[in-house]
């Protein structure tokens, strides 16, 4: 299991047990290490948490599923988006709350017209500085001063 296929095969086991990605009463959440964990009123039915860790792996949270009112509060969190995920040919809405790290989002494309990283500036030792454009190891400067001469 890869981290672009946990998604889809959580909607086939969420799709397995009659549940509706999309619906209002469920959730799926993506914590900051990747796990999914699925937020429901009710539990899906029998077997539901032993068929999310086993088909999921290490993609399935300690505690995959949430009920009660931890459950109602996630429902209600207004910072859901709804994605599109691509399972078996099918296109399937799935209402995520994604909780991952910013900027680990590996898998999208930039956005069109995506600004480029700000410059860093590098101070060296004596007073001297240096502009990078570029955030890659060995990057050579743009712009720099010397640091002053001691005295």
């Amino acid at each position: 299991m890869r981290f672009d296929q946990s998604l889809p095969e959580l909607v086939r086991i969420l799709r397995a047990y009659e549940v509706d990605p999309s619906s209002d009463q469920v959730r799926v959440v993506r914590d900051a290490t990747g796990r999914l964990y699925v937020v429901a009123v009710a539990p899906p039915g029998d077997g539901f948490v032993d068929a999310l860790r086993a088909r999921l792996g290490a993609y399935a949270a300690s505690s995959p599923v949430v009920t009660g009112a931890v459950a109602e509060r996630l429902l209600d969190d207004e910072m859901d988006w709804v994605t599109v995920v691509d399972v078996d040919g099918a296109t399937v809405q799935v209402r995520l709350l994604d909780r991952r790290i910013v900027g680990a989002d590996w898998l999208r494309r930039p956005e069109p017209g995506a600004k480029p990283p700000p410059p860093r500036v590098r101070i060296i030792e004596g007073g001297g500085w240096e502009i990078h454009r570029s955030r890659r190891a060995g990057s050579r400067p743009c712009r720099s001063r010397p640091p002053s001469p001691r005295r």
